[in-house]
């Protein structure tokens, strides 16, 4: 959120070397998921938002999921797992996904609109 990827990437591999069983461990799986994206470390996001997925995939999952197939260029896989995300939650759009991932990063917020827009995730 605040825009620095890598020091929440570390933020979060502690939080899971500290407490391995805790609740909120899907939570931040996503939220690494997420960080990967933003720092551009695309296959350690993906498989952390499939690690995240193996719980339950929700929309925060299936988000996180999508933007880094796009960071990888797996631009079809990234539009099926859009399309299972519009399932779930049919009025989910761009702008709901700027509101639901907030960055104070303009850039950060740039790349995940751009690659929202790849994966045909509706404005």
């Amino acid at each position: 959120m605040a825009g620095d990827a890598e020091l929440s990437v570390e933020s979060f591999d502690t939080f899971l070397r500290l407490s391995p069983f805790d609740p909120a461990r899907a939570s931040v799986l996503n939220g690494r998921a997420f960080a990967f994206f933003t720092a551009g470390r695309y296959q350690e996001g993906l498989a952390s938002a499939e690690q995240r997925g193996n719980i339950n995939a929700d929309v925060h999952t299936l988000a996180a999921l999508a933007l880094n197939l796009v960071g990888l260029n797996r631009i079809g896989e990234a539009k099926v797992t859009i399309a299972k995300l519009l399932h779930l939650h049919p009025s989910f759009t761009i702008t709901k996904a700027i509101e639901t991932f907030p960055t104070q990063s303009a850039e950060h917020r740039r790349r995940l609109i751009s690659a929202f827009e790849r994966a045909a995730l509706p404005r």
